[in-house]
């Protein structure tokens, strides 16, 4: 763990456990680097990075200070129950969604709206960096190994494992799931056991996994609005009545909560706005669920990928008891994998393998052992920390095209993180603007209120832009043609 991330993890304990009270002032940055030895910037990044989550505000000429409410409410601990090996067998079956950001059947119609099929479609963008950037060589070699029957595993001493030619676990494979446990130590400071975890294939079948159980006590389920329209279909096609709750520039507010009822949430990086939920809000709902006996359901769709500072703590590091964290490989990876997981509250984790041993929702061992592999390699650490620094150049350039936009000066709003941005406008959203208009106009870009349950809530409208896979000439280009559609439609 690096040094940034211990004194920053330290700093959270103290406040979060109220030996740092709200209103308390900090040491200066450089007298508390003398005292705990290490360089003013370590404690300078830590700051920022507490800054960031909500922790701390910077008052100008008065210092750094802890954030009124940032403290957790009081809890007794729960001691874990003992583990045990759990392997099943049994019959394969698919369920198949798009990656967030991935192309749609409506989205693939628009291409023929353009002259000669070349639509920018920014709302594929945010699934992935482009497939040439992806180590092939490096993923080839390890699925050859585990087709080989040489999963890497410690203690075979060379010996064949042929483990991922059969169904293997119901929770997923061994390996894989030890190896997601360090990797969420590792990139988000995140503890949590392998028996806690849960593969799926992908975060689709997590979501169908999740609303068919939480339909057994549940008819409905809130969720952010707006939200990712996939995801939130997915609970309402299994029968759960959706309750949307408005979000705002820091997120979901507490106040909207119902802490008795299943709740949908992206508190690192919400979808669409990029918002992040600042501590005193995630203590909140956390002591909201606790008090109602609620569950959460924690989209942490692309929380490594913050591109300042470390990743935020997910809010099942807070309430790791009502919090079921849903995480995927399809955008650090490639969307085709379909490979993701679920990390559970202990009490929850024998009845969501018997749903999913009775669904059948299996997921490609072969390709979990692979997998496995790539993270113990270290591969997949090297594989976020490119995309950061591929994203954080795009984004700079987006905001730099932004501003040139007719209409503006446009400006980049949300947390700089992952691979889809929100612009917004001084007055506004242009004139006109219609997400089912724009494919003739050579490119595809949704709007806060086209992924909106209610879009009556108020809120200020936005274009939603993903740049993943899109190279620098693609996205000048792009937005070329989004400035030539808002001059077209001025009054």
């Amino acid at each position: 763990m690096g040094l940034v991330h211990q004194v920053s993890s330290g700093l959270r304990r103290a406040i979060r456990s109220g030996q740092l009270a709200g209103g308390v002032r900090l040491p200066a940055s450089r007298s508390l680097a003398q005292e705990l030895e290490v360089s003013r910037s370590v404690v300078v990044e830590a700051y920022e990075q507490l800054e960031a989550e909500g922790y701390l505000e910077g008052r100008v000429g008065s210092g750094t200070f802890v954030v009124e409410g940032s403290a957790a409410a009081p809890r007794e601990a729960a001691a874990p129950p003992a583990r045990r090996p759990r392997t099943a067998a049994g019959s394969t079956a698919e369920e198949r969604g798009g990656a967030r950001g991935g192309p749609s059947a409506r989205g693939r119609s628009f291409r023929r709206g353009w002259p000669g099929g070349d639509v920018i479609d920014f709302d594929g963008a945010s699934a992935s960096t482009p497939p040439e950037d992806f180590p092939r060589e490096e993923w080839a070699r390890c699925l050859g190994l585990a087709s080989r029957g040489r999963t890497g595993e410690p203690g075979l001493r060379g010996a064949r494992d042929f483990r991922g030619y059969d169904f293997g676990e119901v929770a997923g494979d061994r390996s894989l799931r030890r190896a997601i446990a360090d990797y969420l130590f590792r990139m988000k400071g995140m503890t949590c056991s392998s028996d806690e975890i849960i593969i799926t294939a992908g975060s689709s079948q997590a979501a169908l996994l999740l609303g068919a159980f939480l339909k057994g006590s549940y008819s409905s389920i809130q969720v952010e609005d707006p939200t990712y329209p996939p995801l939130r279909g997915i609970f309402k096609r299994l029968g759960l009545r959706l309750a949307p709750l408005a979000v705002d520039s820091s997120g979901l507010d507490p106040e909207s909560v119902d802490g008795r009822l299943p709740l949908l949430a992206t508190p690192a990086h919400h979808y669409p706005t990029g918002a992040l939920l600042p501590a005193d809000r995630r203590e909140a709902i956390a002591s909201r669920l606790r008090a109602g006996g609620g569950i959460a359901v924690e989209d942490d769709y692309d929380g490594e990928l913050r591109l300042r500072g470390l990743p935020v703590a997910p809010l099942k590091s807070i309430a790791p008891e009502q919090v079921v964290l849903m995480g995927s490989f399809g955008k650090v990876m490639f969307p085709g994998l379909r490979l993701g997981y679920l990390v559970a509250p202990e009490r929850l984790v024998d009845r969501l393998l018997a749903m999913k041993w009775g669904l059948a929702l299996w997921a490609d061992s072969l390709q979990q052992v692979a997998l496995a592999r790539f993270i113990d390699e270290g591969r997949l650490d090297r594989r976020v920390r490119f995309m950061k620094r591929d994203c954080a150049g795009k984004r700079q350039l987006l905001a730099e095209l932004a501003a040139g936009l007719p209409e503006g000066p446009a400006r980049l709003v949300g947390e700089g993180c992952g691979m889809h941005c929100a612009v917004a406008f001084p007055c506004g959203l242009p004139a006109g603007f219609r997400r089912a208009e724009t494919a003739r106009a050579g490119f595809v870009a949704s709007t806060f209120s086209s992924l909106s349950i209610l879009p009556s809530l108020g809120r200020a409208d936005a274009i939603l832009l993903g740049y993943g896979s899109l190279g620098e000439a693609r996205l000048r280009e792009g937005f070329a043609r989004i400035a030539a559609y808002i001059e077209a439609r001025r009054p």
